[in-house]
């Protein structure tokens, strides 16, 4: 709160007290995702997680969720692109967890990618279902941890992510959500080359989403 109330100011701060505020901000959104996370896992473990599904547009979803990271992604020259299908939009969902799985998966897609990378998010019908896709060049999952990564608190270990800071719970919680949805989830990964994750969920006949 104090911080938004600083940057809605129109006080003119020194550039090492802006990169202070910066640190601030950035270490106050980790530990806002940090305690959602938990909390997250706690519901699901205890079984109090609300789903409500009803018919969502997962275009405009994704869009949001782009247009989120596009910041952090800004920073590191990455550029994120959709490739998304016009006509089938429309899936049975809860729109406030899909909004969540889905800025997880763009969020790690750019914290795990090299500087001047690619992100780009797929969407295609195949019979009764959407599969989307969020596909990155970064630095990939190694071939033995792979069966780990859907985990609580797994962190791929690699020379480049070593330093990069997360608490290892994000994709756990997207899967989790992803299947409670009625959905489910997998991936691909080269080290090196970058890793490419996928999700199912049900198509909506109906446009009732508001």
């Amino acid at each position: 709160g104090y911080l938004d109330f600083i940057r809605e100011s129109k006080e003119k701060f020194s550039q090492e007290t802006e990169q202070n505020l910066n640190a601030i901000e950035e270490a106050s959104g980790r530990l806002e995702r940090l305690v959602e996370d938990l909390l997250q896992v706690a519901r699901s473990e205890s079984g109090t997680i609300k789903i409500k599904v009803s018919s969502v547009d997962i275009n405009q979803v994704i869009e949001a969720g782009i247009k989120e990271v596009t910041p952090s992604a800004s920073k590191k020259e990455i550029s994120v692109e959709s490739k998304l299908d016009q006509e089938q939009r429309y899936v049975l969902a809860d729109k406030e967890r899909l909004s969540e799985a889905i800025g997880n998966l763009l969020s790690n897609a750019v914290k795990f990618n090299r500087e001047k990378g690619r992100v780009i998010v797929t969407s295609n019908k195949v019979e009764d279902k959407l599969i989307i896709k969020v596909s990155d060049t970064g630095y990939g999952i190694p071939k033995d941890q792979q069966s780990k990564v859907f985990q609580k608190f797994f962190r791929a270990r690699t020379e480049e992510t070593s330093k990069i800071p997360g608490t290892g719970l994000g994709l756990f919680v997207v899967r989790m959500l992803i299947e409670k949805m009625g959905g489910n989830i997998s991936f691909t990964s080269e080290e090196g080359k970058g890793a490419t994750f996928a999700f199912v969920l049900p198509i909506s006949k109906g446009s009732t989403d508001k």
